[in-house]
């Protein structure tokens, strides 16, 4: 897994409410980390790509 798809995932399931211990446990990163990837913006999405 390369870190653009930790990050990724790392911002999904933090929207979606996703305990940061389980996130950093899952995603073997740290708590930092983890603030530092949710306090990024993220690259924006295609038109039409959003579910």
């Amino acid at each position: 897994m390369t870190s653009e798809q930790r990050k990724e995932m790392a911002r999904t399931w933090a929207k979606c409410h996703v305990p940061v211990a389980d996130i950093t446990r899952l995603l073997e990163i740290s708590a930092e980390e983890l603030d530092i990837i949710l306090s990024e913006q993220p690259a924006p999405e295609p038109e039409g790509t959003t579910q």
